[in-house]
């Protein structure tokens, strides 16, 4: 008898599919790792502006400094120049402590949607 060769039809459909797999793997783990570095990029602001809120909350602005600068100042001792710094020193820390507070909680939210709101779910629910 004559032996014909006997191909396999399909193997390069076979072919064609496992590297159309190998390429949706490849885009699963790079997508995977995009996401993962934008949570611990996410985390990381949110424990560094907490770190700076908690330094703010061992050291409160106190408004008594700005009434001791007014008060110096209507007893003459200081003068309007060092009244108006002290006014603007004691704003400027205000702000601060506003921002911060604000970047803290942006912060958050911004973990909070790259984890599409797994964090704070999980702690929700581990308090109640």
């Amino acid at each position: 008898g004559i032996k014909l060769p006997i191909f396999n039809r399909n193997s390069g459909n076979i072919t064609m599919a496992e590297a159309e797999q190998r390429t949706v793997e490849t885009s699963l783990h790079i997508q995977r790792r995009t996401i993962q570095n934008q949570v611990e990029i996410a985390y990381m602001r949110v424990q560094n502006l907490y770190a700076q809120w908690e330094d703010m909350q061992q050291n409160p602005l106190s408004s008594q400094m700005l009434e001791t600068a007014r008060a110096s100042y209507q007893e003459g001792q200081y003068s309007l120049v060092e009244l108006l710094d002290a006014t603007k020193a004691y704003l400027d820390g205000l702000s601060f402590h506003y921002r911060i507070t604000a970047d803290y909680h942006q912060a958050l939210f911004q973990l909070d949607t790259i984890t599409s709101g797994k964090i704070f779910s999980t702690q929700t629910n581990s308090e109640q």
